[in-house]
């Protein structure tokens, strides 16, 4: 199986905003796998996306690494975040 990937933009009114971690979760765990059908992305890795030279705070946003736990499908979502205006 060829890994998935999805890409977001988060909304910040500033930074850092523990309400973006919550919904990026939210959003990992209402994904139902692209295999299975099943929602059951269980989280291998988070990191933190440095900062390019468009970015609207001082990192670019999150990633999160994960895998299905009923079928093993690779699975990764990168947030950006965005600057509400």
């Amino acid at each position: 199986m060829e890994p998935v990937h999805y890409e977001y933009d988060i909304y910040l009114t500033q930074f850092p905003d523990a309400l973006a971690v919550a919904k990026e979760h939210q959003i990992r765990r209402d994904t139902a796998c692209p295999s299975c059908g099943e929602k059951a992305l269980g989280l291998k890795m988070q990191s933190l996306l440095g900062a390019q030279p468009k970015s609207d705070f001082m990192v670019d946003g999150d990633r999160l690494d994960c895998e299905c736990e009923r079928c093993g499908q690779l699975v990764s979502f990168t947030f950006h975040f965005k600057a509400k205006r």
